[in-house]
């Protein structure tokens, strides 16, 4: 499945180092994600890594900061991973049932889970199983050939694909910078997980609430 995704992750470009930014297609990040690679390719040689969705929207949204076409490569992951009713699908099934059983009948978050238990198995666990093992291939392939970025940068670190990266770029060596896409509370539980190595922000309230937030 990462036998699409290419053997270096940036053009190589005399002098410049490389960085790629990991984001997700959402109407929530695509306006801001696309001024990021404005804004760095002007100073280093930018790829785009998108985790599902469609290319259309930020593709549109790259033309609008005057990104010219084809400058920045474009690399399409997909959304999610299906496939089929595999051995760790069944075998998970049965951990989560386990789980529910040893929570009790009255316990709100069995309940929840046991509403649709083969989802959870198939297109969350399953799913995000996956996608880390094919960036792991990925990133050993751009290892092998010379081909990995200097930076990995990641926008919105909410979406568990992106954040994904962090991990696999840290397992090659390549350090990671999370860049605020649009706001940012400490106490929103989507917000609470920076696993870069860096933290980006884009004020001066954003930084204060990073540090009193995060700790």
């Amino acid at each position: 499945m990462s036998g699409a995704l290419p053997d270096r992750a940036a053009p190589e470009r005399k002098g410049a180092a490389a960085v790629m930014l990991a984001t997700t297609s959402s109407t929530a990040y695509d306006y801001s994600s696309a001024r990021y690679v404005a804004a760095l390719s002007r100073d280093f040689s930018t790829a785009l890594a998108v985790c599902g969705g469609t290319a259309s929207t930020i593709q549109r949204q790259l033309s609008a900061a005057d990104v010219p076409p084809g400058s920045v490569p474009f690399h399409l992951l997909r959304r999610e991973y299906q496939p089929g009713e595999t051995a760790f699908v069944r075998w998970m099934l049965g951990q989560i049932n386990l789980f529910c059983i040893a929570r009790g009948p009255q316990d709100k978050v069995a309940h929840v889970i046991a509403c649709a238990p083969a989802r959870l198995a198939t297109s969350i666990i399953q799913a995000q199983v996956m996608h880390g093992l094919v960036l792991d291939d990925w990133f050993a392939r751009m290892a092998e050939n010379g081909g990995l970025p200097d930076l990995v940068a990641l926008s919105a670190v909410r979406s568990a694909s992106v954040s994904q990266f962090a991990a696999v770029a840290r397992r090659h060596g390549v350090p990671t910078l999370t860049l605020e896409a649009h706001g940012l509370n400490a106490n929103y539980c989507r917000y609470a997980k920076v696993a870069a190595d860096y933290y980006g922000v884009i004020s001066e309230q954003f930084r204060a609430e990073a540090e009193t937030g995060f700790a």
